[in-house]
């Protein structure tokens, strides 16, 4: 049974004034072991651990998990997820890898064929996770050689997959440079965080032209280049996935799972949550204390109104009364939709413009 079956919590993104899910560990999968009986999923936390069960130092895992490690604050743990020779596509391997782990929510994949990478971003979509990817694929018109038409990039981006995020790294098939990209940030708390920016220890820059990354970050790709020209200013450009920014979605499924587990928390406390106004009270006060726990995150801002009196900041729940509450709905036992609630989403810059007067 999936969690869904007891609270469905969605979020939809507006302008205006489970299992308990691990967002920082990170799965790499790949099938080096395919033929080895066993578990599909197992925590490591150190290269040492993944090279005894049998991931040499030449491997697609190790060198994924090497980048992943190499970040300035390393991940305490991270995971292998094994595809298995019976399986018939990434999809039935994704999906039995999920099955046995529960904490599985980031993740990136060793193969580097077109088409399985497409469909590790389709389940990403479908399943609420979150794919890294890295590609080396020409996808510039300037400099030498022919772009390539058919990029992982521009089908995250013409499809519009809020869950893929690419980088692009010209010496991606042999560094496996998605897990420097999981290692910039994955480390950090939600809310606490944009991507653009970000460093990738252990990683090369791209050396590319302005005109370039210019035509990379309109495909919504990453890339990760030295804006200095001396080492000083590493960082990633420009922090999105095929439709949004990688934050928004981290920061809106931690929110997600932090409810799903709060609302399931209430009905074990209590022999019952009643269909009455004291039961409605208990589903207002789970999502108040998630909502609560965001604003300290910074994942929402903080409660604010304008001179008018308007809500510019923090968070609105709206319940009904139950006495408004039709009888066949509270026969069914489903309390489907009826609480609400509106939220001020803490974003961060990621340009700055200045103008400056001078005076005589």
């Amino acid at each position: 049974m999936s969690v869904k079956d007891i609270t469905d919590i969605q979020i939809v993104t507006r302008s205006g004034a489970i299992a308990v899910r691990s967002f920082g560990v990170f799965t790499i999968v790949g099938s080096t072991n395919a033929g080895v009986a066993g578990s599909r999923w197992k925590e490591y936390s150190s290269l040492d651990e993944i090279v005894t069960d049998g991931y040499t130092d030449t491997t697609a895992e190790y060198k994924m998990a090497q980048m992943l490690l190499s970040a300035t604050i390393p991940p305490s743990t991270f995971a292998i997820g094994q595809t298995k020779t019976a399986d018939a596509t990434l999809t039935a391997s994704l999906n039995a890898i999920k099955n046995e782990a529960s904490a599985f929510y980031c993740f990136g994949c060793t193969t580097r064929t077109l088409a399985s990478q497409k469909l590790a971003s389709d389940w990403a979509e479908t399943n609420e996770a979150l794919f890294l990817a890295s590609e080396a694929r020409k996808m510039f018109t300037d400099g030498a050689g022919t772009p390539v038409a058919d990029t992982l990039a521009k089908y995250v981006k013409d499809n519009a997959k809020k869950r893929t995020a690419v980088l692009y790294h010209a010496d991606s098939d042999t560094l496996y440079a998605e897990g420097g990209f999981a290692g910039a940030f994955l480390t950090k708390p939600a809310g606490s965080y944009t991507v653009k920016f970000k460093d990738i220890a252990g990683l090369t820059v791209t050396t590319l032209s302005t005109s370039q990354q210019a035509e990379i970050t309109a495909l919504n790709c990453n890339c990760f280049v030295d804006k200095g020209g001396n080492g000083t200013f590493r960082m990633i450009l420009e922090g999105t996935t095929g439709s949004t920014f990688i934050d928004e979605v981290v920061n809106g499924d931690y929110l997600v799972a932090r409810m799903n587990e709060a609302i399931l928390s209430m009905f074990k406390k209590n022999d019952i949550v009643s269909f009455d106004d004291d039961g409605i009270a208990l589903v207002e006060l789970a999502i108040q204390g998630v909502l609560d726990s965001g604003i300290s995150l910074g994942v929402v801002t903080e409660h604010a109104v304008d001179e008018d009196g308007n809500r510019t900041g923090g968070y609105v729940i709206y319940s009904p009364l139950a006495s408004d509450i039709p009888s066949s709905v509270k026969e069914s036992r489903k309390y489907d939709s009826l609480t609400a609630f509106d939220y001020w989403k803490r974003v961060g810059m990621h340009s700055v413009k200045i103008t400056g007067y001078a005076f005589y």
